[in-house]
C-alpha cells in the first residue's frame, strides 16, 4: 500500500520525527559521528545492539538498498548519506524518507500509513496520532498498532517525553496526550487493500 505525502513536512511533523530518529538531523551532514560513538560504547558494554545511530538520510539509503543491517552495511550507507547531502535540501530528504518508511502491514508512506490506520489524511491528524505513527518505522512489524497498539502506544510515549525534553513540546501538553487513548479506524476491506476516501482521489486529480 502507498500513496505519496504531498504536502511538506509541517513544524509538528518535523519535530516528532527528530525526537523518534534522528534529533540532530538538521545539524549533520548526513552522519552523526557522535551518536555513532555513543552507540558503540553502549552495545560494547551492553554486550548487545542497543542502539544504532543511524540518521534518517543513512535510513532513506538503507530502504533504497535493502542492505543487510550490520557494521559493514552502515558504514556503506554513511557514505551515500554524505553524498546524498550534497545535492538534495534536508527538506527534500525528510520528505522522501516520510514518503518510503514503513508502517506495518505492507503499509509505506506517512500519508497511506494515516489513511489506513485513522482513515484521515495526514493534516486532520493530532499530535498524539502523529506521534503513534512516526513511532512505527523503528519496528514496524513489531509495533503496527492494529496488532500491537499497546507496544505502539507505549513508543508513542517515549517519543512525547523525547520532545519534553528537546523542548518541542511542553510538559502540561504533553501529559494530556500522554494520558489520552487512541483510536484506530482502520479504513481497509477484507483483502487489506487501501481504499482511498473520495476527497482524496479528488485532490490527487486535480495535481
Amino acid at each position: 500500500l502507498y500513496l505519496p505525502f504531498k504536502n511538506e513536512p509541517s513544524s509538528t511533523i518535523k519535530n516528532i520525527i527528530l525526537a523518534a530518529e534522528d534529533r540532530s538531523f538538521f545539524q549533520h551532514q548526513g552522519v552523526d559521528f557522535l551518536a555513532i560513538l555513543r552507540a558503540c560504547f553502549q552495545n560494547i558494554f551492553s554486550g548487545r545492539r542497543v542502539s544504532g545511530a543511524s540518521t534518517i538520510t543513512m535510513q532513506f539509503i538503507r530502504l533504497q538498498t535493502n542492505y543487510p543491517r550490520n557494521w559493514s552495511s552502515k558504514i556503506k550507507e554513511a557514505w551515500y548519506a554524505q553524498k546524498l547531502e550534497r545535492y538534495y535540501s534536508k527538506d527534500q530528504i525528510l520528505k522522501a524518507y516520510l514518503n518510503n518508511a514503513p508502517f506495518g502491514s505492507n503499509v509505506y508512506g506517512l500519508e497511506t500509513a494515516s489513511l489506513f490506520y485513522f482513515s484521515k489524511s495526514t493534516e486532520f491528524l493530532s499530535l498524539e496520532e502523529l506521534a503513534l505513527l512516526l513511532g512505527l518505522p523503528q519496528a514496524p512489524s513489531r509495533l503496527r498498532p492494529d496488532r500491537y497498539l499497546v507496544k505502539a502506544n507505549n513508543r508513542k510515549n517515549v517519543i512525547l517525553n523525547r520532545m519534553i525534553q528537546n523542548h518541542t513540546l511542553k510538559k502540561d501538553i504533553a501529559n494530556h496526550y500522554l494520558s489520552q487513548p487512541i483510536q484506530l479506524n482502520i479504513h481497509a476491506n477484507g483483502n487489506n487493500k487501501l481504499t482511498i476516501p473520495l476527497a482524496i482521489k479528488t485532490s490527487m486529480g486535480k495535481g
